[in-house]
Order: structure tokens, then sequence, then C-alpha cells
């Protein structure tokens, strides 16, 4: 029993050395970018002359502690010829264990999007060619239908939730044509959506801006369709939509899209005689967009 204070004092005086690397803020930088402030004292077991790493995404250096005080401590690049490359206000990743270069960049991926992600708001703009790989129209045989092809046009807001996940809501606006060979005309059809997407994105493809995702979304909104001299209106419904695709970051906050998308698309028209018609449609499409 009389080890007991011995090992209590030994656990008191090893546990600051012992901390797993974390992430702390840059609080300021010196004007000619020697030297910079973090906000780790001698309550965190910092000590003046003290070897450390610290790392961003891009980057890992080394950097001594030259004053350190109860909550903040100063640092200075190891080396001489290096200025300090972050920013005030940034996040970065601090580590005991300078030879961990190596393995500190792999795991801010993680940490820093993980732990210090920040809600950001979009605007998405998406252009869409549209064909139909299958359509079913009441009242009409399936071998009079020959085509369905269209151009679908949308704008949406998107809110970037977490590192993974998106949510967006918009609207969109189809312009289709039919094609039938019985009789031989063109039915051409407009439709009016409000429509929303939840995103999961998938890691970046190595050291590029590529990101893969995939989405799942819905749709309901206004149908109006003309045959020779008749129109018919009402309600079409988007359930379900799958997108996959691909976004590339080519500057700050932009990005650019292209995607692919299996969609299956009801509507439920009435002419002016009273007479209804439904249409079911399965739709590939592919697009092009931009992210801001």
């Amino acid at each position: 029993m009389k080890s007991w204070p011995l090992i209590l004092v030994i656990i008191i005086f090893l546990t600051p050395y012992t901390r797993a690397d974390e992430m702390v803020r840059v609080q300021t930088i010196s004007k000619d970018r020697l030297t910079f402030v973090v906000g780790l004292g001698k309550g965190d077991g910092i000590m003046a002359g003290q070897q450390s790493l610290f790392s961003t995404r891009k980057i890992s250096l080394s950097a001594r502690a030259v004053e350190v005080s109860r909550y903040f401590s100063l640092w200075e690049l190891s080396e001489k010829d290096s200025v300090v490359p972050f920013k005030k206000g940034q996040t970065i990743s601090y580590s005991k264990k300078v030879n961990s270069i190596f393995l500190e960049i792999p795991r801010l991926y993680k940490v820093q999007d993980d732990s210090f992600h920040k809600e950001k708001n979009y605007w998405v703009g998406k252009w869409y060619y549209s064909l139909s790989l299958s359509e079913s129209v009441s009242g009409a045989s399936s071998s009079d239908q020959l085509l369905r092809t269209g151009t679908h046009f949308e704008i949406n807001y998107l809110k970037d939730w977490t590192t993974k996940l998106d949510w967006s809501f918009g609207v969109r606006y189809d312009r289709e044509v039919s094609k039938r060979q019985n009789p031989g005309i063109e039915v051409p059809n407009t439709k009016f959506f409000a429509i929303g997407d939840i995103y999961y994105h998938f890691s970046r493809f190595g050291e590029s801006k590529i990101n893969p995702y995939l989405s799942l979304g819905t749709g309901i909104g206004y149908s109006i369709t003309s045959i020779s001299s008749s129109i018919s209106k009402g309600y079409a419904i988007i359930l379900p939509s799958i997108k996959g695709g691909f976004q590339t970051e080519f500057g700050e906050n932009k990005f650019l899209l292209a995607e692919a998308t299996i969609e299956s698309v009801s509507s439920t028209e009435t002419f002016a005689s009273g007479i209804e018609q439904k249409t079911s449609t399965l739709n590939a499409k592919a697009s092009i967009g931009y992210k801001f």
C-alpha cells in the first residue's frame, strides 16, 4: 500500500504528456510571420523549449515553444528559412510527437472535418437531358409509344449539413416531347416541380478535388399536356429520384457537377371533357451543374 502515493504522483506527472493529438486554433501571428500563438499553456503540459508538430491538410512543420504562460504559448518555426503558413483563427493539428508527420496528414482529413465542420449554404443550378426508358399512358397502346425525350432545368438551395450529408430544396422545369406512332404525332408536355434531395458524399479520390456522391430525392408539381387541339392539366409526382455524380472544386466554394439520374415520374391529368389520363415514365438523365 505504501507504493500508492508514488504511483499517484507518477500518474499526475505523466498525464499532460500522454494526451492524444488535438486540434487547436491559431490565436495570432507575428507581422514577420516567424512566430505564432496558440491556446495551449502550462496547464496543457507545454514547456519552454519544447518541440512539437503542427499540421494542416497541406503541410506539417516543427516548431519550438519560446514563451509559455498559463493558457497560451508562443512558437517559432524550427526551420529558420520558413514562414508561418497558417492564418489567424485557423484550426490546426497539434502533436507532441514530431516523428508522427507521416501519420498526421491522413488523420487530419477525418478529425478536422468531423470536429470542426462549419455548415455552408450553396446555390446549385443543373441542366438535364432526359430519355424515357419506358412510358405507360392510360387508354393508349404501349406499342404506340416510340420515344420520349426532353430537357430539365432546376435551381436548388443546398445546405452543407455535415462532411458527408447535404440536403436541398428547389424548383424544376421540365419540357418533354413524346413521339407516338398511331397516330403519328408529337405530344409536348410541360411540368413544374417543387423538389427536395438528400445527398451522401464519399471521400475524395486521393489528393484530388473530385468528390463522388449519391442522392435520393422526390418532388411534386403541376403538369400540362397538349394533344392536337386538346389540353389536359393535372398534378405530377417524382418518386423516387436516384442520382449519382461527381463534383470537383475549381475555386473557393465553387464546384462543377456531372450527374446521372434514374427517376420515376407519374402524372394524372384531366381534359376539359372530364376524361382523366394517367402517365407513368421511367427516365434516365445526364446532367451538368454549377454549385456556388
